[in-house]
């Protein structure tokens, strides 16, 4: 998503360029009053409370200024990110609640499908039954060959046994 409130930014990203600006100068006014006092006076015999509060005090000041400047940049640029964040968490949860009404009219359909088909009356299945086959014709007899083969024929050919009234082949 694009970002809102530009101008907010520009003025996050001065409040940042001038706390820098600020604690270089305030960190390099610290050295000079500091290599100025060690030079003056025979070295380090000087007096640290007079040092201090003269000197130090408003170097100092400006080294707690430029981090305070640039902390309050920071704290617009969060600003600045929270109200993205919030933008794009209500656009996802609109999206989420499209997502969630589409899913419960899917299932509302579904149960109203379900519930017409169970109201419908249950046809019984239908049983064809087909009349009995009608028994098979009873097999012919064996036939019996009582002619002797022709002479060309060097086999001899085995009439089969007749069966008595009853049996059939399968039985042993």
């Amino acid at each position: 998503m694009k970002r809102k409130y530009g101008a907010l930014g520009f003025v996050a990203g001065l409040y940042q360029v001038l706390g820098v600006l600020t604690l270089v100068a305030g960190a390099v006014l610290f050295l000079l009053a500091l290599i100025t006092r060690l030079t003056t006076n025979g070295g380090f015999r000087f007096n640290i409370i007079e040092y201090l509060t003269v000197t130090s005090l408003p170097t100092i000041t400006l080294i707690v200024s430029g981090i305070v400047l640039y902390a309050f940049g920071q704290l617009i640029n969060l600003l600045r990110d929270v109200e993205l964040n919030t933008r794009i968490s209500a656009a996802r949860a609109a999206q989420s609640a499209r997502a969630q009404r589409q899913s419960a009219q899917y299932l509302k359909q579904t149960v109203f499908v379900l519930r017409q088909a169970a109201d419908r009356p249950v046809q019984q299945p239908v049983y064809v039954t087909t009349a009995p086959a009608a028994p098979a014709p009873p097999a012919p007899p064996p036939v019996i060959i009582n002619n002797p083969p022709p002479a060309s024929t060097a086999a001899t050919m085995i009439a089969p046994r007749p069966l008595p009234p009853g049996e059939d082949d399968f039985t042993f």
